[in-house]
This record gives structure tokens, C-alpha cells and sequence, in this order.
């Protein structure tokens, strides 16, 4: 028998005097066998794109394939931005007119479908987590976020619904400056899943 176990997992380890006994494998393999299955009970994170400004642009935006298949999706962001300005999150069909609007002169008209993730910033990051809500799936939204503009730090910390957003609806997701602001070059989006809806 196993005089010591592993610090983790307690595990089976052997001296050169203990008897190895099958016991001790039995045991450690149904160990394993559970850790690995509550692995993959668990969400496990994919990514699906990511894109970063290399100029300052009205936005970045990352396409989002098949939405049905996912669980919920997480938005990494880090961004800079005109100086009084918020960062805007729009979840969107693909078909912008419902959601932004590009007028001759170049500004974005945004409806209220839209969640803030960044307020009055010089620069900031966070993490949005969205998911189907409710029985009509509406897209649930969890924010986090801290950003700073010289000295003064601001956080979000928010939870919502948002019922004008079907969850099966959305085809792209844009981060965009409230009023017409650009999004500084540097800044990044990243977007992750959790493993496929069973």
C-alpha cells in the first residue's frame, strides 16, 4: 500500500519498501475519472475572433457564427477613447440598419439596443458575459469593467436584460465610442464561448 499521496489529488506514492497493491489504482483512477469529468461538465472557453484598431475607427466589430450553438459568449475589451466618452457595446443581426446608422457625414446613430461598458474614459478593459435569458431568450448581460481618465478610476458592475435583443437574433457584436467618438488605435476585442448547448 501507498505510504503518501499527492498534494492536490492525493494521489497514490510509493517508497521503495510499500507493496504496490491494485487498490491504490482503483482508487486514484476513479479520482482522475472525476476530476476529468467535472472538466468537462464545466464551461470551457473557445475563442471565436478577436481583431485590435490600427488606426482610430468608428469600431470594431467580430462576427458571430451560428449564435443558437452557444451557451454564452464572453467579450474581453480594452480600449482608449476621446476623453468624456463612453464605449458602447451593440449586439446586432448582422444587418446594421436596425441597430447602427452611418449618416453621410459619418456620424452613428445607435437605438436602444446597446449596453454601456465604459464610462466617461481616457482609457479602460473589462469583461462582458452574454447569455439567452428568459423564455423568449433575451440577451442577459454581465458586466464588468474599470477604466481611467488621469487619476480618477471609474468601475461597472452591472447586470441587465435587454428584451429588444433576441439571444438567436445576433450575427455580429460592435464596440463603438458614444457620439460619434473614435475608438483609439491599440484597442481590442476578443470574444470567447463556453462549449456548445447540449
Amino acid at each position: 500500500m501507498a505510504s503518501g499521496q499527492t498534494q492536490y489529488y492525493g494521489l497514490s506514492q510509493w517508497e521503495a519498501a510499500d507493496k504496490v497493491e491494485r487498490v491504490d489504482f482503483n482508487s486514484d483512477n476513479a479520482k482522475i475519472d472525476g476530476a476529468l469529468h467535472t472538466l468537462a461538465e464545466g464551461a470551457v472557453w473557445e475563442k471565436i475572433g478577436e481583431t485590435r484598431a490600427g488606426i482610430p475607427q468608428m469600431s470594431l466589430s467580430i462576427h458571430v457564427p451560428s449564435i443558437g450553438r452557444y451557451r454564452s459568449l464572453q467579450l474581453i475589451f480594452q480600449a482608449s477613447m476621446a476623453k468624456g466618452q463612453d464605449l458602447i457595446l451593440l449586439a446586432s443581426p448582422g444587418d446594421n440598419s436596425n441597430y447602427i446608422t452611418l449618416t453621410e457625414s459619418g456620424t452613428v446613430s445607435v437605438t436602444s439596443k446597446q449596453f454601456t461598458l465604459l464610462q466617461t474614459t481616457g482609457e479602460g478593459g473589462g469583461t462582458a458575459t452574454l447569455f439567452p435569458f428568459g423564455r423568449d431568450s433575451s440577451v442577459g448581460i454581465c458586466i464588468n469593467s474599470i477604466s481611467r481618465e488621469g487619476s480618477t478610476f471609474r468601475s461597472i458592475r452591472s447586470m441587465g436584460c435587454n428584451p429588444s435583443i433576441l439571444w438567436t437574433s445576433i450575427r455580429q457584436l460592435f464596440v463603438l465610442g458614444s457620439s460619434s467618438s473614435t475608438v483609439d488605435a491599440g484597442s481590442q476585442i476578443c470574444l470567447l464561448y463556453t462549449s456548445p448547448s447540449p
